[in-house]
């Protein structure tokens, strides 16, 4: 099978191919006209120095470069497109890793697409759907049921990955039409939308206090809101790889950019660096140790290298993505310990931890960053009343939180 990888932004044009040789290792190759130009889509590991077709050099990581493995669904991705294969009487040990590809399409987070795509050719057409019949379907997928709405659900939402059910949506202005369809309506905004699977937990309403309590720490974020339905409350964040003029902007995680495996995490040391380096910007090393800082202390602990992004505009220059996926979390593959390390330590971080690093990477001010961090979770109650969360459910979180360990009674 073969792909060519397209640049989908503001003049779409040819990036270069994926293939595979007989052996089923997969290669890929640079367009001449892309290599002669200057913008750098993966500059360490794909730069536009190399010669001919490549292999990834990181089988630890994947077969596949990290610029197209970030392409890939997660968890909730994989296990909708599992689904539909195999009621086409298609194994899932039979579907390649340029099919998934291929399935994502043209319709998917950032600014690459791959041709031919699938989701013209196999799924069905376009589906207009009330939110509560997402939901549904969301929910019958996840009991192991087939559900009528499963070819729009898998063509519309499994791009961006993760453990949650997600779906790429159109919304108006008023949030009152919904629309599927990548090419709406040029007043209706573009959405990433988190179903709310468990009410009783409102892992919305929680994801999106931490947003407001984020913007108040400082924190660059998307515009987020909530969807509500018939009593439930979906999160929403406005997709932010589009720029103004709804062109669309390259987005690379760093785990893509540097080839590190979501169960290695990251060290927030490398993570400066890399935004010092990517963006020649200062203030963006210093927005990556706000992060670290405010995850850290308001116990996001899943901030791996999927978690951290970097956007590049049409003219190939590099900025910080807004934070996502900000909310109280623990690590999954590690209990105890959090993917994000500080100083090399990945459990019991210290201010001491903090302003070392701060120090070592040249951080303006650092005291200043943290005593805006805490007084933005020291206002967590507030928040989390504002945005109808339980009593319960917030003392829950607020329990999670490291002020009083960060900074002991006296």
């Amino acid at each position: 099978m073969e792909l060519e990888v397209q640049w989908a932004g503001h003049e779409p044009s040819r990036i270069g191919r994926l293939f595979q040789d007989a052996g089923g290792a997969i290669f890929f190759a640079y367009d001449a006209a892309w290599q002669a130009g200057q913008r750098e889509l993966s500059p360490l590991y794909l730069p536009l120095s190399l010669s001919g077709a490549v292999r990834s050099s990181t089988p630890h990581f994947g077969e596949l470069h990290g610029l197209f493995q970030d392409a890939l669904p997660d968890w909730w991705g994989e296990r909708l497109m599992q689904k539909f294969f195999e009621e086409r009487g298609i194994p899932w040990n039979r579907v390649s890793t340029l099919r998934k590809l291929a399935c994502q399409g043209t319709r998917k987070m950032g600014a690459l697409q791959f041709l031919p795509s699938l989701d013209d050719d196999v799924f069905a057409d376009q589906m207009f759907l009330e939110i509560s019949e997402l939901v549904e379907a969301a929910r019958g997928i996840m009991r192991g049921e087939a559900t009528a709405v499963l070819d729009s659900l898998i063509r519309y939402g499994m791009s961006p990955g993760g453990a949650q059910p997600k779906a790429l949506l159109a919304i108006s202005p008023d949030f009152r039409h919904i629309s599927l369809d990548d090419e709406a309506p040029p007043e209706y905004g573009h959405w990433l939308i988190k179903f709310e699977m468990e009410p009783v937990l409102q892992e919305a309403r929680i994801e999106a206090a931490y947003a407001q309590m984020a913007r108040m720490a400082g924190i660059h974020m998307a515009e987020t809101s909530l969807l509500e339905c018939d009593g439930v409350a979906h999160f929403v964040s406005r997709r932010f790889d589009r720029d103004a003029q709804q062109n669309r902007l390259h987005l690379h995680s760093y785990s893509g950019l540097t080839h590190t495996p979501l169960r290695d995490g990251l060290e927030y040391g490398d993570l400066i660096t890399l935004a010092r380096t990517l963006t020649g910007q200062q203030h963006a090393a210093e927005e990556m140790f706000r992060r670290a800082v405010f995850h850290v202390l308001a116990a996001n602990d899943d901030d791996h290298g999927r978690n951290h992004a970097f956007l590049m505009d049409d003219e190939g220059v590099w900025s910080v993505a807004p934070a996502y996926d900000v909310t109280c979390a623990s690590y999954p593959l590690a209990g105890g310990f959090r993917a994000g390390r500080v100083m090399g330590k990945a459990s019991d971080i210290t201010r001491k931890d903090l302003m070392r690093l701060a120090k070592e990477h040249e951080i303006r001010e650092p005291e200043a960053i943290i005593a805006r961090v805490l007084d933005s979770i020291a206002d967590w109650p507030r928040i989390a009343e504002e945005c109808g969360i339980s009593k319960s459910n917030a003392a829950s979180v607020k329990a999670m939180h490291r002020m009083d360990s960060f900074f002991p009674p006296k």
